[in-house]
């Protein structure tokens, strides 16, 4: 029987498949989570970190655009809008979301099979 019920082509029972399957979504959902938690987080960091290293410098070696963080923040929020600070948001949660999902699904499966009676047990000493 599959997770509703019905018989499988081999008859063999697969309700702790079905266990094992919601919980490996729960860890999947918790990874992309994680993953638009962060890229929220640093995708405001990652635009102003990369104004500040790609503006023209002077002879001196100070930048001619921006002052520092603070005057990066404001000029950027005054000229384009505070939803400049997420330009790239797609591009950067392409590459963590995935990262954060298989990071928390391999986690999980490593776990759940470190902690069952089929894993060999390190010996005592």
């Amino acid at each position: 029987m599959d997770c509703r019920g019905t018989p499988t082509h081999r008859g063999v029972s697969s309700k702790s498949h079905c266990n094992d399957l919601a919980v490996n979504q729960v860890d999947v959902a918790c990874g992309l989570g994680s993953g638009f938690v962060t890229t929220c987080v640093m995708c405001p960091l990652d635009l102003i970190k990369t104004r500040l290293q790609n503006q023209p410098v002077d002879r001196l070696g100070r930048g001619t655009i921006y002052a520092g963080v603070g005057d990066a923040v404001s000029k950027i929020t005054r000229t384009e809008g505070a939803l400049a600070f997420y330009k790239g948001f797609n591009s950067l949660f392409v590459r963590t979301g995935p990262h954060y999902v298989l990071t928390f699904a391999i986690y999980g499966i490593l776990k759940r099979f470190y902690r069952s009676e089929e894993s060999p047990r390190p010996a005592q000493y």
